[in-house]
């Protein structure tokens, strides 16, 4: 039982690169729209993290039973954990805030004059004076 969800966790996760692949580079190639190529690209990131929740079960019961893990479970159980990790950490960004924004006007010639928001401005903020 456990060499069959050993290969069921395997083929999960080499099944799980198609759609990460296929969704990028169809919207790359502007095949798809970025919603349908992010939903795909969304499947295969919840494959990959289905394939190493499996893995990691499966070695947590053969630790347990004193066998050796098998290595191929043990390299789809860790890689797309951590891939998914190191993806979701990346796109939290500072705890998705957007950036700070400054500098903005649409008349680039005379731009407004930012009086009230010098004063109310810390001294190490930005400048409010434009360069253009």
């Amino acid at each position: 039982m456990i060499r069959t969800l050993g290969a069921v966790c395997a083929n999960l996760w080499l099944w799980s690169i198609a759609p990460l692949i296929t969704g990028f580079l169809l919207v790359r190639w502007e095949i798809l729209s970025p919603k349908l190529g992010l939903g795909l690209f969304g499947l295969g990131l919840l494959g990959w993290l289905l394939a190493g929740l499996l893995g990691l079960s499966l070695v947590v019961i053969q630790l347990a039973t004193g066998h050796r893990p098998q290595a191929l479970v043990l390299l789809a159980a860790i890689v797309p954990v951590i891939l998914v990790v190191a993806y979701l950490r990346n796109s939290a960004g500072e705890g998705g805030r957007p950036p700070p924004i400054h500098d903005i006007s649409t008349d680039t010639v005379n731009p407004p004059a930012f009086r009230a928001a010098s004063a109310l401005r810390p001294g190490w903020a930005n400048s409010t004076d434009w360069a253009g």
